[in-house]
């Protein structure tokens, strides 16, 4: 798979798809920033070179963290996305360039992006969790200044929390926004939490019983 600096990425059910994820990384510095398509609040995740990792929500930091301690010798895991098939909605076309992953409209099994950071001399035709645990690969990022690359990689599994990260309370706009969307019958957001030291973003749709 050719390697590239920025990649589209979400799931398709029946004709429809979800919103996509974009990994781009940094044109100067070894780096990536994270971001997920509308609808809902506007968000991005920056991994800075430093180590020093935060997210912005409508451009406030939102949350800070330290780079985790590599999990394998030689790869970083830095965020987990879980989408199940529920937030398959969309009808528009993607970005030309997204990789979109089938999933079965009658079963219950999510898609986990998982992203890591690898380390120079990372094999080329390998990933984490090829072997042992069926992973496919989505996507191989090139780092700036020769610092290695980074991977993204799909794994079709449930998935259980195992924490999660509060936030400060909405203000009056906010929760003005979120209860006029809901009002038009469902409610699209991102749950995020740690998973082994890594962000987790966990995409989801709420929508009133019938």
């Amino acid at each position: 798979m050719a390697k590239s600096v920025e990649a589209h990425f979400g799931i398709t059910v029946d004709e429809k798809r979800s919103s996509c994820w974009r990994v781009r990384a940094g044109a100067h510095r070894p780096e990536l920033f994270i971001e997920r398509e509308h609808p809902g609040p506007s968000f991005h995740v920056s991994l800075h070179e430093s180590g020093h990792w935060h997210m912005k929500v409508r451009d406030e930091v939102v949350r800070e963290w330290l780079r985790p301690d590599e999990f394998h010798p030689g790869y970083t895991r830095a965020m987990v996305i879980v989408q199940p098939i529920a937030v398959a909605t969309l009808i528009v076309a993607p970005h030309e360039d997204a990789v979109l992953v089938d999933l079965a409209g009658d079963g219950d099994i999510p898609a986990l992006f998982s992203i890591f950071i690898e380390r120079p001399g990372a094999d080329p035709e390998g990933w984490p969790g090829r072997t042992a645990m069926g992973t496919e690969l989505i996507a191989r990022l090139e780092l700036a200044a020769d610092a290695g690359t980074a991977c993204i990689v799909l794994e079709r599994a449930r998935y259980e929390p195992k924490s999660t990260h509060t936030f400060g309370g909405a203000t009056d706009d906010q929760l003005a926004d979120m209860l006029r969307v809901a009002a038009e019958g469902e409610l699209y957001t991102t749950l995020f939490g740690d998973h082994e030291g890594a962000l987790l973003a966990y995409d989801a749709r709420f929508k009133p019983a019938s």
